[in-house]
C-alpha cells in the first residue's frame, strides 16, 4: 500500500536561489538564446501546420498559472468555442487543457504541465499544432540547475518512462502517478487551485504516490551502517535507493565507506529526487573514470572531470577528495608528458642508429672483402720483389 501525501509548494520552488543564478549566464543573455533557439526550431517544423513561440513568464509558471495565447493565432486555427486541447511533450505523453476562447489561453491542465515540466521564468515554448486540438511542445530551456557546469549530465542520467493515463484525467492511476514521480522529481502531490477546480473537472492532478521511494523513519548515522544490506540513501527524509542502479548503489557504499560519511549528506536544501540520484551517480561515474585512468589519459579528460566534480560540490556533494586525487593523477600525468616525449623521440633514435648501424656493417663488411684482397695481393707482390731483389743481387755477385 503506498503513502499519499499533500505538498503544496512555495510559487518560488522553481525558481534558482540568487546563488545559482550567479553561476549561470546573465538572465537576459539566457532569455534571448532561448528565443533564438526556438525560433530555430520552429523555423524547421513543418510548415503545413501552424506554430507559436511563447516565452515563460512568472504569471505562467506560479500563481494562477494562466497562459494567453496569440489571439490572432487562436482566431485562424482554434475552435471558436471552449474546448479541451491536448499537449505532447517531446516524450509523447500527452497532457489535457482547458482551452477558453474567450480569454484566448489555457486555464485548467496548463498547471500540471508547467509542474512536471519543471517550467522557469525565460523558457521558450514552441506549440506547433499538429491536429485541430492538439499542440506539439517543444521546450527551450533559459536556465536551470541542469545549466550549472557539468550537471547538464547529471539530469540526463535518469530514465524517463512512459506514462500511463486515463482520458480527460491525466496520471489517475497508481502506475501513472509512480511514473510521474520519477520523471519529475517532485516529492508529493500539487493539488490543483480552486480556480483550475472550477474550470475543469478533468485536469485535476490529485495527489501523487511514491513508488519505490519510501519514508525515513529513523535517522541513520554513518557510523552505524556495517554492511550494504543496511546502508540507503536518504535526501529530503526519503530514501531514494530504487532510483540509483544496484551497482552503481553499491560502488557508491564503498566510497562512502572510504570517508566514513554520506557524501550526499550536504546537498542542497529540497533538492528534487531526480538531480540527487543523478548526482550521486554522477559522482560514481566519474570516481570510475579517475580509477581506470593512466598517465596518458587525455588532459582534456581530467578538466571534464574536475569540472563536473566542481558542479557537484555546488549542489553539495563531498567530492573534494575526489578532486584531490584528481589533481594529483593530473599533476603526475603532467610531469610525465615530457618524459613520454623525450621517451618517444629515444625510440626514434634509436631506430635512425640501428639503421645505421645496418648500413654501417654492410659498408664495414664490404671494406673487410677488400681489405683481404688487398692481403692477398700484397703477400703476392711481396713474394716478386723478394724474387726480384735476389735476381738483382745475384747479377751484381757474378763475374765480369
Amino acid at each position: 500500500m503506498f503513502k499519499q501525501i499533500a505538498f503544496h509548494p512555495d510559487k518560488n520552488e522553481m525558481h534558482l536561489s540568487y546563488e545559482q543564478k550567479q553561476t549561470l549566464p546573465d538572465n537576459d543573455k539566457a532569455k534571448r538564446c532561448a528565443i533564438e533557439r526556438a525560433e530555430e526550431v520552429q523555423a524547421n517544423l513543418d510548415p503545413k501546420f501552424p506554430s507559436f513561440v511563447k516565452i515563460m513568464l512568472p504569471s505562467h509558471i506560479s500563481g494562477g498559472f494562466w497562459l494567453g495565447l496569440p489571439k490572432k493565432f487562436c482566431d485562424s486555427h482554434l475552435p471558436d468555442k471552449d474546448v479541451m486541447v491536448t499537449l505532447v511533450d517531446e516524450d509523447q505523453d500527452e497532457f489535457p487543457a482547458n482551452f477558453l476562447v474567450k480569454k484566448t489561453g489555457l486555464s485548467g491542465g496548463w498547471r500540471g504541465f508547467s509542474h512536471v515540466h519543471r517550467l522557469v521564468e525565460g523558457d521558450a515554448l514552441v506549440f506547433h499544432l499538429i491536429r485541430k486540438t492538439k499542440f506539439q511542445v517543444y521546450i527551450i530551456r533559459a536556465f536551470s540547475l541542469g545549466a550549472l557546469d557539468g550537471v547538464v549530465s547529471l539530469l540526463t542520467l535518469n530514465s524517463r518512462p512512459k506514462r500511463t493515463s486515463q482520458r480527460g484525467n491525466p496520471l489517475t492511476t497508481t502506475e501513472g502517478t509512480a511514473t510521474k514521480r520519477r520523471k519529475t522529481g517532485l516529492m508529493a502531490a500539487l493539488p490543483p487551485s480552486e480556480e483550475e477546480k472550477s474550470r475543469s473537472n478533468s485536469d485535476e492532478v490529485g495527489s501523487e504516490v511514491l513508488e519505490g521511494i519510501r519514508f525515513l523513519e529513523n535517522t541513520v548515522e554513518f557510523k552505524d551502517i556495517k554492511t550494504i544490506e543496511s546502508f540507503t540513501i536518504a535526501v529530503n527524509g526519503l530514501i531514494i535507493d530504487s532510483e540509483i542502479p544496484k551497482d552503481a548503489r553499491t560502488k557508491y557504499y564503498k566510497l562512502c565507506c572510504s570517508r566514513g560519511a554520506f557524501l550526499h549528506e550536504n546537498l542542497l536544501d529540497g533538492m528534487n529526487i531526480n538531480l540527487a540520484a543523478g548526482a550521486i551517480s554522477e559522482t560514481v561515474h566519474i570516481a570510475d573514470a579517475i580509477q581506470t585512468s593512466n598517465v596518458s589519459t587525455s588532459e582534456d579528460n581530467f578538466i571534464a572531470w574536475d569540472k563536473s566534480l566542481a558542479a557537484l560540490e555546488q549542489l553539495g556533494m563531498n567530492v573534494g577528495f575526489l578532486r584531490a586525487r584528481l589533481q594529483r593523477v593530473k599533476s603526475i600525468a603532467s610531469e610525465s608528458e615530457t618524459d613520454l616525449k623525450r621517451y618517444a623521440e629515444a625510440l626514434v633514435g634509436r631506430a635512425h642508429i640501428e639503421k645505421e648501424i645496418i648500413t654501417v656493417n654492410g659498408k664495414l663488411a664490404e671494406l673487410e672483402k677488400t681489405s683481404k684482397m688487398l692481403d692477398s695481393e700484397i703477400e703476392t707482390l711481396e713474394t716478386m720483389t723478394n724474387r726480384d731483389e735476389m735476381r738483382f743481387q745475384s747479377v751484381l755477385g757474378s763475374a765480369w
